[in-house]
């Protein structure tokens, strides 16, 4: 659910049910790093992954790359972070797997 659903109506151009993402985030990869592009603010992001797959997460706009805290829960982690959003528009996080 937290990722989004797969359409009723909308087909993909190969004839399956077209997935439509949340709109509150977006994730893209890119060298091995995963970035979370937020568009609505929260103080706690929760992401359906294993905390041991997870080396590191900051903020991109942030140049000293402070890690922000991850809290393990059973099926998810919960990642803290800052009241307020770097950008007005999106503030994107930058995972570090484990390699």
């Amino acid at each position: 659910e937290e990722l989004g659903y797969f359409s009723a109506v909308r087909r993909a151009h190969h004839g399956e049910r077209q997935f439509m993402q949340a709109p509150e985030w977006r994730a893209t990869t890119k060298d091995g790093k995963i970035y979370i592009h937020m568009f609505h603010w929260s103080v706690n992001f929760y992401l359906p992954m294993q905390k041991s797959a997870i080396k590191s997460v900051y903020l991109l706009q942030d140049t000293t790359r402070t890690p922000l805290e991850v809290v393990q829960h059973r099926d998810y982690v919960a990642i803290k972070i800052p009241e307020t959003a770097r950008d007005p528009i999106a503030t994107v996080l930058c995972i570090e797997p484990q390699p």
